[in-house]
């Protein structure tokens, strides 16, 4: 059987801000991450997938059943898609990890949002766009394009959902994730919530990258997809690979005794 290029990949995970701290601050870091590549390298990973790098909302999105101050340090609440992230290092450093990893024979799998931003962000994210005659375009949906429960037309979590049926909004989100990989080495992206996004857009962002770099790859976090699903999301050109969703349900099942599911 013809080996294909997933066939031999072995991906690591990491949230960079929880990894490992290399300055004292808390907080950990790109140079967390580069410290310990012999490490993961021993391990057996040659893929690493790093979380959203871009710089993210900073303000206490406060949980008020518990009473509890919680933060984004995920990295899916951006604020600004072409910034990196001030927490993790300098550009420098992420220019160094990447070329460190590929020194080892590891690639680097960042992970990307197209679909929303971080809470608050409305206005910068509205005061970006104009249309031929100087006019403001939304970036973020309101109640003007929002159909209520709709995979693709609804907010997540009441995060600001970009309005990615509008083409110019569309062509910027690309243009700014396509910079990143064109600026630096990066091997692939995984690409976040695919289900809440319109197809035409992944179309045009695997344009966009392909034309950078024929090889690139997308991997795509489609809920709910699997071995048995891909959602149409496969050999259509946009997303190269889907998380297994399938295969997590069926782990989960395993590990909590219910063998006989997995078995059929």
């Amino acid at each position: 059987m013809e080996k294909k290029w997933w066939h031999d990949k072995v991906a690591y995970q990491i949230y960079p801000k929880s990894f490992l701290d290399t300055n004292g601050d808390g907080i950990g870091d790109l140079k967390g991450i580069i410290s310990k590549l012999d490490y993961l390298k021993d391990l057996g990973v040659n893929t690493i997938w790093i979380t959203p790098i871009v710089e993210n909302i900073t303000e206490d999105q406060h949980d008020n059943e518990t009473d509890t101050a919680t933060y984004g340090y995920h990295g899916y609440w951006a604020s600004d898609f072409t910034k990196l992230n001030k927490h993790l290092g300098t550009e420098q450093q992420f220019k160094a990890l990447l070329d460190a990893a590929h020194s080892k024979g590891m690639k680097i799998m960042v992970d990307v949002v197209l679909n929303h931003a971080g809470y608050g962000t409305e206005d910068y994210f509205n005061r970006i766009l104009t249309d031929a005659d100087g006019n403001s375009i939304s970036m973020i949906r309101d109640s003007s394009n929002t159909i209520s429960g709709d995979d693709k037309y609804d907010s997540l979590s009441d995060l600001p959902d970009f309005v990615t049926e509008n083409k110019a909004v569309t062509d910027q989100l690309v243009a700014w994730q396509t910079e990143w990989m064109s600026k630096y080495n990066i091997d692939y992206y995984r690409v976040d919530t695919v289900k809440h996004v319109e197809t035409t857009t992944w179309a045009a962002f695997k344009n966009s990258l392909t034309k950078v770099n024929p090889d690139f790859k997308m991997i795509g976090e489609y809920s709910g997809a699997g071995y048995a699903n891909n959602a149409g999301e496969l050999g259509t050109g946009t997303m190269d690979a889907l998380l297994d969703f399938d295969f997590n349900d069926f782990a989960q099942n395993f590990v909590t005794g219910n063998i006989s599911s997995v078995e059929n």
